[in-house]
């Protein structure tokens, strides 16, 4: 457990600059903190979120066996799991609990807080479901679901996917537009205590 803990806090200090400082003028090295936990991820795309710049890389050849990369998916592709809920597919909100006390979340989405805890997939599933609330997804077999992962803008969301990559998640994916576009787009919104209830004025 000690050897865990050095290895997410490069993660877990980056991931809090992020919220913390969302107007930062300085770039935030997101693929220095994510490759000093797994060197073999590859970061090649540069994007800016709130102030918040993820720094491009050189492309090279993947490493034997380095982590696919995450699927993007888009509004339309969001509302349909919302509304039908598959089985095969887990919509992640990694945003922090008062986040989401104020928001609300997407329809059928469960809450894993990236922030506070970074090292949430290498945890033993007892622990994942004392924390979080629902049984630890399998990496492999026919029970693995796709995991989605979102937050308020896209940077923690992208966060996230890679982590879960990394440590053998083999089909996860996020959602860039994240919590924004959805309310932008007026996607339905459920309170955090998992009422089911929509919110009213949300379409």
């Amino acid at each position: 457990m000690a050897s865990t803990t050095r290895a997410v806090r490069p993660i877990r200090s980056a991931l809090r600059l992020a919220v913390s400082r969302p107007a930062s003028p300085r770039p935030l090295r997101w693929a220095s903190a994510v490759r000093s936990i797994h060197p073999a991820v590859p970061y090649t795309r540069s994007f800016g979120t709130a102030g918040v710049r993820w720094e491009s890389e050189k492309k090279a050849a993947p490493a034997t066996g380095a982590p696919s990369t995450p699927k993007k998916w888009d509004f339309e592709m969001i509302k349909e799991i919302s509304e039908n809920k598959p089985a095969n597919i887990l919509l992640i909100d990694v945003r922090e609990p008062n986040e989401l006390r104020s928001t609300g979340t997407i329809p059928t989405s469960v809450n894993i807080p990236i922030v506070t805890h970074p090292n949430a997939f290498c945890l033993p599933p007892d622990q994942f479901l004392a924390l979080f609330g629902f049984e630890k997804p399998p990496t492999t077999g026919p029970d693995a679901p796709e995991l989605v992962f979102f937050c308020k803008a896209g940077v923690r969301g992208r966060a996230a996917a890679q982590l879960a990559s990394a440590e053998g998640y083999k089909s996860v994916g996020d959602y860039a537009g994240s919590w924004l576009d959805w309310s932008d787009k007026g996607g339905k919104a459920v309170e955090y205590d998992g009422s089911g209830e929509v919110w009213e004025g949300q379409q």
